[in-house]
């Protein structure tokens, strides 16, 4: 996190390619989870670093991701700490997609409207 914060909105790939390893919903498919565990606590500190890092950049990839890990079933290793985990996948959302509230490169996610459904419990 503290990389990130230190290199903020830069997109920095060095740093991007670190974070990264540490959330299982950005591994390439080739990867096998048992490759390597990686602990909730630290999945949790990647997704507000990819926040930070991405931060106003409005960065498609890093966009949809963070929107659906924010509603991510939990997993057994996520259990305990699930709302933390949407939590931070949320702050991560707001940070990548401050100021672009009328990109129309980002409007095909209606990202109101599964934030609207995800507050009422509904998936989209």
């Amino acid at each position: 996190v503290g990389m990130a914060a230190g290199k903020r909105g830069s997109e920095d790939p060095a740093i991007a390619k670190m974070l990264c390893l540490h959330i299982p919903a950005l591994h390439p498919p080739s990867f096998t989870e048992l490759e390597l565990e990686v602990p909730a606590l630290v999945q949790i500190s990647a997704l507000v670093g990819v926040g930070l890092l991405y931060q106003a950049s409005g960065q498609r990839l890093m966009t949809e991701v963070m929107l659906g890990e924010i509603a991510r079933p939990p997993t057994n290793e996520l259990l305990g700490c699930r709302e933390s985990y949407s939590v931070a996948a949320g702050i991560a959302l707001g940070l990548v997609s401050l100021g672009r509230g009328s990109d129309p490169g980002l409007a095909d996610l209606f990202i109101e409207d599964k934030l609207g459904s995800y507050m009422h419990g509904r998936a989209p």
